[in-house]
């Protein structure tokens, strides 16, 4: 928890720290929509991964000089 009270000390991180929270609780919630209604395994790994996506893909739009990597590592 204690990224809750970072400080940004850049436009990124600044990003980041402002998109987390609901990144976490979108994905989080299609993982269980999906998990009732689509009788698919509730996965965190899963959840992990998406919600990694969605920040890659938030910040090639607003910072799209930024070099993000492609793989994900668990």
């Amino acid at each position: 928890m204690r990224w809750w009270f970072m400080k940004a000390h850049n436009e990124v991180l600044k990003t980041v720290l402002q998109a987390l929270p609901i990144c976490i609780c979108w994905n989080t919630w299609k993982n269980r929509c999906s998990t009732k209604y689509g009788n698919k395994q509730s996965s965190s790994k899963r959840v992990k991964y998406l919600v990694y996506q969605d920040l890659t893909l938030l910040l090639h739009t607003v910072f799209p000089y930024l070099q993000c990597p492609n793989s994900w590592r668990t």
